[in-house]
Parts: C-alpha cells; sequence; structure tokens
C-alpha cells in the first residue's frame, strides 16, 4: 500500500493545472483495468521533438495542456509496462488508456508504486535505482533516465516536465559534459533525484536538477570524435574530439574543433531606366564563393570542496580565417538595343576572427546557499 503521505506529496509535486480549450484529460489502465501511476506521459510533434510531459496520478489520471499545440504522438512509458506510443487523435477518440505489461519483468518482486522505489520529501522526487531489478538492469543511462517519472530525454540531455532542462550532477558535482553518462552503467547507480524548483546554490538560472548518485564513487571518462560532412554547391566538414574525465574531487573537460566551410551563391539581375530619349538596360551575373576555416578549443575544471560546494572554470578560444569573393563574371550597358560597354570586376575580402570567454563560478555555502559567476 501507498502511504497516504507519499500519496499527498506526490499530487503536490504534480501540481497540475487544466488551460482553457488546449487541456486534455485521460485514464492509464493495465489490462485488468487496475489504474497505473507514475506513467510517464509525453507529447510529441511530427517530428517527435518533446512539446510537454507529465505523469499519471494515484488514480492514472493524466492532464495534456498543450495538446493543440503542434501535438501529433503521445508516448506512456513506466518500468513494468511496454512502451506506448499512440497518435492525438487515438488518444482523443479513445476511453482508457491500456498499457500491456513487460513479460521480461514479470519475476520482479519489487513493487514499483511503494515508498522502496519512488519516494518524495522536501520537494526532491527521489529513485531508489539499487532496488528495482528492472531499473538497474536497464541497458543504458538513455534507457533508465527515461523510466524515471518526470524525465524524458537522451544523450545526455534531459527535460523534467514542468520545469525544463536540467542541470546533471553526478555525486554532488555538476558535470561538465554530460556524455560522462555513456560510461556510467545503471547498475551502478544507487539513487536518482528530481529537483524541480532547485535553490540558488544551483544557479540562479538553473530550471531543474537531476542528482546521480553511484554506489561508490569511480573514475570514468568519456572519448567522443565528432566527423561531419555537409554538400552546399561544395563540401563542408566539421571534425571534433572531446574528452572528458571525472575523478573523485575533479572533473576535467578538454576539446578540440574544426570547421570547414566552402559555399558559393550566384545571382542574375537586370536593371531598366526608361526615358522619352532612350531606354538604358544594365544586365550583371555574379557569383560569389565563401570560405572559412575556424578553429576551436576549449578546457574546463570543476572541483568538488565538498557535497554541497564546488568550484571550477571553463574557458574557450575560437579562432578562423574568413574570405569573402565577389566577382561578376559580367557586366553590360545597353542604350536602346546598342550594347555600350562590358566589363568584369572584381573584389576580396578577407578577415581572421577571433574569440575567448572564460567563466569562473562557486556553488555552495558561504553563508547561506550562494551562485557566484564571474565571466572574462
Amino acid at each position: 500500500m501507498i502511504k497516504k503521505d507519499l500519496i499527498f506529496a506526490m499530487l503536490l509535486f504534480i501540481s497540475v493545472q487544466t488551460a482553457f480549450a488546449q487541456s486534455f484529460s485521460g485514464k492509464v489502465v493495465d489490462s485488468e483495468n487496475v489504474p497505473i501511476s507514475y506513467v510517464n506521459v509525453v507529447l510529441l510533434s511530427e517530428d517527435s521533438a518533446f512539446i510537454e510531459g507529465t505523469i499519471t496520478d494515484t488514480t492514472g489520471i493524466f492532464v495534456l495542456k498543450n495538446m493543440n499545440n503542434n501535438g501529433a504522438f503521445v508516448k506512456f512509458t513506466h518500468v513494468q509496462y511496454n512502451d506506448t506510443l499512440l497518435s492525438v487523435q487515438d488518444i482523443i477518440e479513445s476511453g482508457n488508456i491500456v498499457l500491456s505489461t513487460n513479460e521480461e519483468v514479470l519475476s520482479e518482486v519489487t513493487v514499483i508504486a511503494n515508498d522502496k522505489v519512488f519516494s518524495i520529501q522536501k520537494g526532491v522526487f527521489a529513485v531508489n535505482v539499487a532496488s528495482s531489478k528492472l531499473l538497474s538492469d536497464s541497458p543504458n543511462m538513455d534507457r533508465l533516465m527515461n523510466k524515471i517519472p518526470f524525465v524524458y530525454g537522451g544523450s545526455g540531455s534531459y527535460e523534467v516536465f514542468g520545469a525544463g532542462n536540467a542541470e546533471v550532477y553526478l555525486n554532488g558535482r555538476k558535470l561538465l559534459d554530460n556524455s560522462i553518462l555513456e560510461s556510467l552503467l545503471p547498475s551502478e547507480v544507487e539513487k536518482i533525484e528530481i529537483i524541480r524548483n532547485p535553490d540558488v546554490k544551483y544557479g540562479i538560472n538553473t530550471k531543474a536538477v537531476i542528482i546521480i548518485t553511484t554506489k561508490k564513487i569511480q573514475n570514468k571518462y568519456a572519448l567522443t570524435l565528432t566527423q561531419l560532412l555537409q554538400m552546399y554547391n561544395k563540401f563542408s566538414s566539421y571534425s571534433g574530439v572531446n574528452f572528458v574525465l571525472a575523478s573523485n574531487k575533479i572533473d576535467w573537460n578538454i576539446r578540440f574543433g574544426y570547421s570547414n566551410t566552402n559555399m558559393e551563391t550566384e545571382s542574375q539581375s537586370t536593371i531598366t531606366t526608361l526615358t522619352p530619349e532612350h531606354n538604358f538596360v544594365i544586365e550583371e551575373q555574379a557569383k560569389q564563393p565563401y570560405n572559412s576555416d575556424y578553429f576551436m578549443t576549449g578546457v574546463g575544471m570543476n572541483y568538488a570542496i565538498n557535497k554541497t560546494s564546488n568550484v571550477g572554470f571553463s574557458t574557450s578560444l575560437n579562432f578562423g580565417n574568413m574570405k569573402n569573393y565577389f566577382t561578376p563574371q559580367m557586366m553590360r550597358h545597353f542604350t536602346d538595343t546598342n550594347q555600350d560597354f562590358e566589363a568584369s570586376l572584381y573584389s576580396y575580402s578577407k578577415s581572421l576572427p577571433k574569440k575567448s570567454s572564460t567563466n569562473l563560478y562557486f556553488n555552495g555555502k558561504i553563508k547561506k546557499p550562494t551562485s557566484i559567476l564571474l565571466t572574462i
């Protein structure tokens, strides 16, 4: 049985408000018509972009406030049931939404809906991952995170329903680069906490916080290589290397990148001037090649003073070489039908842009929760 105080706290945490004309309320049940709580309900656009998310309450009820805001699909996810994707039209026309039980998890003895797995205390929604085999056996962190109520996303970037994009902390330290999560196994996670109304110690602009605590602290690293090619008249490319190391006290992030852009545009124009005596016509055909080379590098460090305080810096340097050519292939001037002259013009510009920035920050307690950011 779910404790009464947990039910009350969960309802306060959801804080669902209906919106006129765009709101839609539904109910999620299992094959025996039993309401399912803690189901993630996500409204997606036609191209599967996130629009809105919520969860079902203890009676299986959910409310989406933006069904008319380009919503095309609704996705239902729960750790004990198969993922279900339905069109908005199907949702509106159907009665209760029925989720089928995941046959692979029927042997799970943990009751997901009780406070051994989910709990709420002082506005923090906590998930005891280690107590549920269903959660700890997830194949990767993205799959695990999308089984957590209130959370949706992937590749280290997660949205917390009703709050926005979340800052991710690992063992009390803010991650400089969320790609480090790719080297973390769900079986190594002890618990995950969701904070939808973080205080100022997490930063004045922070909308939500996800805190991941592992069973034991160990060094983690991630190396990401990126190669992109694009064809638009000519080939352009981007190459990047990103290295992240998370140790017991210090996180490091080192990145390098090179971008080469090549483009060419063509234009044609005719200007006609009419006078009582003559007609003057100027015809111009132009070609404008463009080339740029950019080099990008950066270093960041985060040091954990203690469990609630950290200090660090992040610096970046971008410099490049931009070239613009303007070469009209032909410029002709006519008086009536007689060509007066023909000319070819050529122009060239070059710039060497450079941009650098350094951020120094401190998050923690002096006399009260404090966040300090200094940008150079």
